[in-house]
């Protein structure tokens, strides 16, 4: 039950990490090489940790200080630990969500092994101000708002119309690594299909634009296409522009 991160060196962390995923690898990094001193170096003194509920108090601890020592009773627990990565996807511009697996000693529990550790980093310019612990990849995706994934069409209108029909179908794919593809059809999957594929970045947390450069619409390719971001409950909802569409999409599961 310990936060695995790192940084190999505190010089590779401010010349090389420049976002948040590549700052993220470094503090895993750190951590596995330094344990607790590491904090100091990739943590902002106010930083705030969030701890998962299912095995520990939930607590939300504030400061610098305080976290190294929640840490320290952590490893006083079940030794030293060692992070060993899963995969780091960008959640936004100031976020990276990191999957790993978490090696204990159990020095005092008697207990050895792994479990596994989701940690969703918030950085503050070059350091992390923010730590949320998760069971799983796909509690710490819907708890982040993160459109990372992959997405079934609910509903696509076009003010009381459906362009595709009520049932038309579709899935939207936002990866990690800040690639996208959308598909649309009627219901049998492939009549009046619609599809394109490009790179994606968030504007805020209210907007994504999608840089398409293959699509089967050709006044797609090049263009960036602006979409709003809303919710309804877990449904990720993306507007156009006008003439306003709004498409409902729901996640699905891995």
């Amino acid at each position: 039950m310990f936060l695995p991160i790192s940084v190999t060196a505190a010089g590779l962390f401010y010349a090389c990490a420049v976002g948040p995923v590549e700052r993220s690898r470094a503090w895993i990094a750190a951590w596995n090489e330094r344990g607790l001193e590491a904090l100091h170096d990739v943590c902002t003194d106010d930083v705030v940790l969030v701890e998962r509920e299912d095995v520990l108090e939930a607590s939300e601890i504030h400061g610098l200080a305080v976290v190294k020592d929640r840490y320290a009773e952590r490893m006083a627990l079940v030794g030293p630990s060692q992070a060993a990565v899963r995969s780091i996807e960008a959640v936004d511009a100031t976020r990276a969500l990191a999957d790993m697996n978490l090696h204990v000693h159990g020095q005092a529990s008697g207990v050895e092994g792994e479990f596994r550790m989701v940690h969703l980093y918030t950085f503050r310019g070059e350091r992390i101000a923010r730590i949320d612990e998760y069971p799983d990849r796909e509690t710490a995706l819907a708890a982040s708002g993160s459109v990372v994934g992959s997405w079934r069409l609910v509903e696509w209108t076009f003010g009381d119309e459906h362009p595709l029909g009520p049932d038309a179908v579709g899935r939207l794919i936002y990866s990690g690594d800040g690639y996208m593809s959308a598909l649309l059809a009627r219901a049998d999957g492939f009549s009046d299909a619609l599809s394109y594929s490009g790179t994606w970045e968030l504007r805020g947390r209210e907007e994504v634009v999608h840089r398409v450069s293959v699509s089967t619409r050709g006044s797609f390719v090049g263009r960036e296409l602006v979409r709003e971001i809303s919710w309804v409950g877990d449904d990720l909802v993306l507007t156009t522009p006008p003439p306003v569409n709004v498409l409902r999409w729901r996640r699905e599961a891995g």
